[in-house]
């Protein structure tokens, strides 16, 4: 199986973050012989997320998107990727309340960006996220796994651990 890593984020490409995600991806991949064989890393547009993955469908067996998963109105992955996959968002009722106990859990008033991150592309499995409140997300598109996982390094490493390598 041939993976493409794809890392979203202006912050990312401009070089005023570092990329941690995909040498982290990389590294837990190859420790169980999964061959990442495509990097890519694109800003937070749309369109470019949007031919990232189509790209990467093309030519890889399975594909992990991270980053743009979040509330703000740059996180658009999800967006892209029901674009891409003719899949339109729905509303995930589960992923909705686990949002709205894990805030709740915290102290805080639950702002009403972040229930965008309930919002999931048609027949997406959430994954639970134990750090945030993105869940990572499985997609299988005509037998092709494309993941989503949050950017924040943290939330995307326990994701990654928990759920993605066991996986795949």
């Amino acid at each position: 199986m041939q993976i493409e890593i794809i890392t979203i984020g202006d912050e990312v490409l401009s070089g005023r973050t570092l990329d941690t995600n995909f040498a982290f991806l990389s590294r837990a991949l190859e420790e169980v012989s999964v061959q990442v064989a495509w990097h890519s890393t694109v800003g937070d547009g749309a369109e470019a997320i949007g031919g990232a993955l189509r790209h990467a469908l093309d030519r890889a067996d399975a594909v992990v998107m991270t980053g743009g998963l979040g509330p703000t109105p740059d996180d658009l992955t999800r967006k892209a990727v029901a674009t891409v996959l003719r899949r339109p968002l729905q509303l995930d009722e589960s992923v909705l309340a686990s949002i709205r106990a894990r805030i709740k859990k915290l102290g805080r008033k639950l702002p009403g960006s972040v229930e965008t991150q309930a919002l999931l592309p048609r027949g997406a499995e959430p994954w639970p996220n134990a750090l945030g409140t993105a869940p990572g997300l499985l997609i299988v598109h005509r037998d092709k796994p494309v993941i989503l996982l949050p950017g924040v390094p943290a939330e995307m490493e326990g994701l990654a651990r928990e759920h993605v390598v066991p996986y795949l």
